[in-house]
């Protein structure tokens, strides 16, 4: 790759000193460790904005799933895991129930792989299926998100 863009930027003698003595520690030009750090830099704020984005897609999905009808109030929810914990509490496992279904539908089907579920519309997301959630722009975007469901 040609290199013929000149960066200058002005920073404290104490970071320049220790940057060169590090980037010479390692036999590198500083002009290399730069570079990857820029690079590391562009990609990380790539990977925010698909993140934003994707985060973005999945909240305005739960959103029309709600305004079709389709999904569970907060309340609902609620009631729904408050169930499930004191189950889980009571001791009764819904791990077994959940085998002796799978079992039983394998049976049915004469196969033992794990029998597909019909797609249910959702109502709130699960951050669990996603990369590490990043919770300061979580809250950042769910702010603004309600901000612009409260103008319109």
């Amino acid at each position: 790759m040609s290199k013929e863009a000149v960066f200058t930027m002005k920073l404290e003698p104490e970071l320049r000193a220790d940057f060169m003595a590090e980037a010479a520690g390692e036999d590198r030009p500083a002009s290399q460790v730069m570079r990857e750090l820029m690079r590391g830099y562009i990609e990380q704020r790539r990977q925010a904005r698909e993140y934003d984005e994707y985060l973005q897609r999945k909240v305005e999905a739960g959103r029309a799933s709600m305004r079709a009808g389709l999904g569970r109030s907060n309340d609902e929810v609620e009631a729904a895991f408050a169930a499930r914990r004191n189950q889980v509490a009571a001791g009764q496992a819904l791990k077994s129930s959940a085998r002796q279904r799978r079992n039983k539908t394998a049976l049915t089907f004469g196969t033992t792989s794990r029998p597909t579920t019909p797609a249910r519309p959702f109502a709130w997301m699960s951050f669990s299926a996603m990369r590490p959630p990043d919770w300061p722009r979580i809250r950042r975007w769910a702010s603004r998100a309600r901000s612009q469901a409260l103008a319109n």
